[in-house]
């Protein structure tokens, strides 16, 4: 069951993910945003990129009420990191429901934990510029 839409632009495109909650249930890339929405089931969709960045420490997912999902930013040491790595570490840790710990997505480090109310949230991040890799990497 699709209960959002993730929408953004990616090199030549958009990209549609129909999520449910943090999983993702299919993915189209097309050249314009109707195509790539073009069927998937009716549900709210949320642009992913769009907005300023939210600051550390924050939710993992929208918010109720928000139409967008920004990227995620912290002040000391200055970092940013992007909205669809954020909805990556989402989908990764709506298969680890119980993960506080760290995560590595291509070149951002950041630390998971459980905030208030046990929700999950970002404490902090960390690039690596110099980093090649583009994997994910738990520790």
């Amino acid at each position: 069951m699709i209960k959002w839409i993730a929408l953004g632009s990616v090199s030549g495109g958009f990209h549609a993910c129909a999520m449910d909650g943090a999983a993702l249930v299919s993915s189209v890339t097309a050249s314009d945003e109707k195509t790539a929405l073009d069927g998937m089931e009716n549900a709210p969709v949320f642009r992913i990129g769009d907005g300023p960045p939210d600051k550390l420490p924050a939710s993992i997912l929208p918010q109720a009420g928000v139409s967008h999902l920004g990227g995620v930013e912290q002040n000391k040491p200055a970092d940013l990191m992007s909205a669809w790595v954020r909805l990556w570490i989402a989908g990764f840790l709506a298969q680890n429901d119980d993960w506080d710990g760290v995560v590595c997505a291509g070149l951002s480090w950041m630390t998971q934990s459980r905030g208030p109310n046990a929700l999950p949230h970002f404490c902090a991040l960390r690039s690596y510029p110099g980093t090649q890799k583009q994997s994910l990497a738990i520790l």
